[in-house]
């Protein structure tokens, strides 16, 4: 039975409970105690599930769920764990966001030998911050566990465990978690992993194909803003071999607002980066997508203008700096601004002449040339600037 099927046969019993967005305000402690295990955490997976299919209202009844489950499990006789069912049920909640010690002293209470030990220990490992003896322990058993119930969950940690050290390992569990659980928060997480470990191997066709097929199944996820900086960082690293189609494709499944706000990012990043002809390309890009968006047609301006002092009229690029209102920037964005006002102004600035030499006192100065060295030391000097700034708002934010 899949994993939409099992869930629904209990989501009509928890709605009536009351609705999902005061699901734990309303529902009394024995709402769920009546119903076996494994009913309410398959009911737990199908609402992780709408989470990332965009229900906001699921995430407070998935707050309540995991509570509820923890709490029951907590005052659980063994006599529970003879259906097997609920065995499973427990490692999928476990590896659901609930609460792993939990499991840990379930299974240490365990002398019936319910649970797999071995499977404990690995699981254990992973969430107390140890990958390698994770993969060490869990990699040789999750085979053969695959096509269980609790096959997708196992191997999402497998591959979680294993991308540090064997990527390329760990992008193929991944596509193993996104066949076995198709639609579901699991393939989400699956895809975000892959795309971030694609950037870092270097396999952009890969990287920018799960970048669309994220941008088709998942825009309304409440982790796409991580998407959205995995993708702009793929772009950026990988400029030279991804093109303008490239990313209009991937963009393509979302509206226009959502459109330009990640050509905006990219703008952004590019800025930082040095990459000025992508910061450019991307932000009119972005103003010709907001004409009906004052807020992000200025923001394009704006980094257009940052890219600007690299390769286009100072004083012009000055100007589209300075468009935004200062209460329209983040605090990161005025810090860029402060940094390329200072950089602009740095490139224009004459040169003074030397107090002790007549002569070259007496000569004009001279006018610093489009190309100069002298500019693109500026311009390198400013991207630093940038960047240190850029890390330091970066610390300060959560």
């Amino acid at each position: 039975m899949t994993r939409v099927r099992r869930a629904l046969a209990v989501v009509a019993a928890l709605v009536a409970l009351a609705g999902a967005a005061h699901a734990e305000a309303t529902v009394s402690p024995g709402d769920t105690d009546g119903l076996p295990l494994f009913k309410v955490v398959d009911t737990l997976e199908y609402v992780q599930d709408r989470i990332v299919h965009g229900d906001q209202g699921a995430q407070a009844m998935q707050s309540y769920l995991l509570k509820r489950i923890d709490k029951r499990l907590q005052s659980a006789d063994e006599t529970l764990f003879t259906d097997p069912r609920n065995v499973d049920a427990v490692l999928v909640y476990a590896m659901s966001g609930g609460n792993p010690k939990t499991l840990a002293e379930l299974a240490g209470h365990d002398t019936q030998g319910y649970f797999d030990h071995q499977l404990v220990r690995g699981l254990n490992a992973y969430f107390t911050g140890r990958p390698v003896a994770a993969r060490q322990i869990l990699a040789p058993i999750e085979p053969d566990l695959r096509n269980s119930a609790i096959g997708p969950y196992l191997t999402l940690v497998v591959a979680n465990a294993s991308a540090p050290q064997e990527p390329k390992t760990a992008l193929e569990l991944y596509d193993w978690v996104r066949l076995l659980a198709p639609g579901s928060i699991l393939e989400e997480s699956a895809l975000r992993r892959s795309l971030a470990l694609a950037d870092r191997l270097g396999d952009v066709d890969r990287g920018l194909a799960f970048a669309h097929d994220y941008a088709t199944r998942f825009l309304h996820s409440p982790y796409a803003g991580q998407f959205a900086d995995l993708f702009v960082q793929l772009v950026i690293d990988h400029t030279d071999a991804i093109d303008e189609q490239d990313v209009s494709s991937v963009l393509a499944p979302m509206d226009l607002r959502r459109q330009s706000g990640l050509y905006l990012r990219v703008a952004r990043a590019a800025a930082i980066a040095g990459r000025f002809e992508l910061a450019a390309a991307s932000a009119r890009r972005a103003e010709a997508l907001s004409k009906n968006d004052g807020a992000m047609a200025s923001m394009a301006t704006f980094y257009g203008g940052i890219a600007g002092l690299a390769n286009g009229s100072v004083s012009r690029a000055l100007t589209a700096v300075a468009t935004p209102d200062d209460k329209t920037l983040s605090e990161r964005d005025q810090a860029l601004r402060a940094a390329a006002e200072a950089i602009g102004r740095a490139i224009t600035r004459q040169p003074q002449p030397l107090a002790d030499d007549g002569a070259q006192a007496a000569a004009p100065p001279a006018k610093p040339s489009k190309g100069s060295s002298a500019q693109s030391a500026f311009v390198t000097a400013g991207q630093e600037k940038i960047a240190a700034i850029d890390a330091l708002l970066q610390e300060k934010t959560p």
